[in-house]
């Protein structure tokens, strides 16, 4: 056994944050700004794990005398009705708020986030999905550099490579989380008035940038703790090179990249004849996952037509994805790229933990942020891109505002005593591969997972009998593998923690795929190729009964803008 299990560290504050990215440092720094202690845990290293430092240099922020109204017909549009119209209206209210508070502390510290031109305004573009909107170009390292400088500064304390697996409760009310430094050995029991979690989605481990960590974590405590899930049938599949992992694409068909099909034709017009090349993700990967499959690929992003300034502008913006094609001796403006439509499951865009406009979940003291709770303001992911981030850092600073307004409203934590027994259950279940002599390799369950999910007519182009097929395999693999994973080390343990919370994740996944009946976002269903607004624009939800996961629906209030027909064509239909 390659490490030993150690003493456990306990930590007291007033409110817990789990997670360091965008929506985490937003919430730290916001519940320190409102007078709490606050603890920040991150399973790697603040600022540098995730996809937040990985942003590629879109950020939706909506200003002064921008047309409020078009864009919030935009995002509910964009978003299929299925966004919470409260929360789009916030978003729109309070983004520009906090991109000059981070403006301003980056000035203070010597750095710069954002772009700006010759009168110092924010410079923006029109990216995918943009048609009223407009994107501003941010660095996504110094914006989280900025985070954590002011985070520490304020007095929030950071405590870096704990993995927080479960949330400890009593009587129904959070008290804290259960954690383990896998380099070290030593479990934590963290005790807060109040917890958010804010550690981000649920990907597969696969190849893409940014991912390999963003394992549901926190998704998977809050519902094993009994939160409800919403929408979790929609999903983010960027679109990226297929021989290089980079990021970027977002810029690149900004500054005028086009999509090629295998026959030579500029085909996305067939899809989105507003927006064409700017269509927003969902419609890009059905687009793509469409022309594979009718004998169209493959498809390639032709972004030769770029023009000498915005080329010194990609270069700027994007200096990893640069430097990766400088080192190969490669130039994406020389010749077209070939591209594919990439799993990323709920990064960005996509279901999560269900939250009121205080980011409250249903358990009380619990609150949730960032890709960890459903992107409220996106609704079915589609519209302006930038979105994803600006919900991560307005909801974020509302989640640290409200946790604080919580928090202070608790005289004690709840007794060291009382959180003893969640405590040590949550660490025996989490130790119990490496007390194995034998077993399942977490990597094996891993690739079993990606090879049975990821398929084109999986994840993207599905049927009830495929979605049946899949919780049917996945529900096998919960009884014959995942009970026997085997740790050799502290690293595997953490690895085998992981493939546990990714597994409750999928089978949400593909439990509410099976629940909507219709076609909508990423959502697509053969056997209902239409987007039905008269039946199913209703939320899915699920929660745990200890057993199974149980699945409602709710119908999505429409309070401000309601859909101009019951049914309408979804993303993925080629319009000849």
């Amino acid at each position: 056994m390659g490490g030993r299990m150690k003493d456990v560290v306990e930590i007291e504050t007033d409110v817990l944050v789990i997670g360091g990215g965008f929506a985490g440092m937003w919430a730290a720094i916001a519940a320190r700004q409102a007078g709490q202690q606050v603890v920040l845990v991150e399973k790697a290293v603040a600022a540098r794990s995730g996809p937040s430092s990985f942003m590629a240099g879109i950020l939706l922020v909506c200003m002064p005398g921008d047309d409020k109204d078009g864009w919030f017909e935009e995002m509910v549009v964009g978003g299929e009705y299925l966004n919470d119209q409260e929360w789009v209206k916030i978003l729109l209210d309070e983004s520009y708020e906090r991109a000059v508070q981070v403006q301003e502390w980056a000035r203070q510290y010597g750095r710069s986030v954002f772009e700006t031109d010759a009168s110092g305004a924010f410079l923006r573009k029109r990216a995918r999905g943009h048609h009223n909107s407009a994107a501003t170009i941010v660095q996504a390292r110094p914006f989280v550099d900025v985070l954590k400088r002011k985070a520490k500064e304020l007095g929030v304390r950071l405590v870096e490579r704990v993995m927080v697996n479960d949330l400890l409760l009593v009587d129904g009310k959070v008290g804290g989380a259960f954690g383990f430094a896998y380099r070290t050995g030593e479990s934590y029991l963290f005790r807060g008035k109040a917890v958010i979690v804010a550690s981000g989605a649920t990907a597969f481990k696969g190849i893409l940038m940014a991912v390999k960590n963003i394992t549901g974590d926190g998704v998977a405590a809050a519902f094993r703790a009994g939160a409800v899930l919403q929408n979790m049938e929609m999903f983010t599949c960027n679109t990226c090179s297929a021989d290089y992992d980079t990021q970027g694409m977002n810029l690149m068909v900004a500054v005028g990249g086009e999509f090629v099909n295998g026959v030579g034709e500029r085909f996305m017009q067939k899809y989105d004849p507003l927006l064409g090349n700017r269509a927003d993700l969902h419609q890009l990967t059905l687009a793509f996952s469409r022309e594979a499959m009718e004998g169209r690929g493959p498809v390639y992003l032709d972004a030769t037509s770029a023009s000498a300034a915005d080329r010194e502008l990609c270069r700027r913006i994007l200096p990893e994805t640069f430097e990766t094609y400088d080192r190969i001796g490669y130039s994406p403006f020389d010749r077209p790229m070939k591209w594919v439509p990439g799993v990323r499951g709920h990064v960005a865009n996509g279901g999560g933990i269900a939250i009121s406009t205080k980011c409250e979940t249903n358990i009380p003291g619990l609150f949730a942020a960032g890709d960890a709770a459903f992107r409220a303001s996106n609704g079915a992911g589609g519209g302006p891109n930038g979105k994803a981030v600006c919900f991560a850092v307005v909801s974020g600073h509302r989640a640290g505002r409200f946790a604080a307004e919580y928090a202070s409203g608790q005289s004690i934590n709840l007794p060291r005593s009382d959180l003893l027994d969640g405590f040590g259950k949550a660490r025996r279940s989490f130790v119990q591969p490496i007390l194995r002599t034998s077993g399942t390799d977490p990597d094996r369950v891993i690739r079993e997972l990606q090879e049975l999910v990821t398929k084109c007519e999986v994840f993207y182009i599905k049927s009830e009998p495929r979605i049946e097929g899949v919780i049917n395999s996945l529900c096998q693999m919960n009884t014959d593998l995942v009970p026997e994973l085997w740790a050799r080390d502290l690293h595997e343990l953490v690895k085998a923690n992981e493939v546990k919370n990714i597994m409750v994740v999928v089978e949400a996944l593909f439990r509410s795929a099976l629940a909507r009946k219709e076609c909508r976002g990423s959502h697509f269903l053969e056997e209902y190729p239409v987007t039905n607004n008269r039946d199913w624009l209703k939320h899915i939800l699920l929660q745990s009964d200890g057993q199974r996961m149980r699945v409602w629906t709710e119908p999505v209030p429409t309070p401000y803008l309601r859909p101009r027909g019951d049914f309408s064509t979804p993303a993925g239909i080629r319009r000849e």
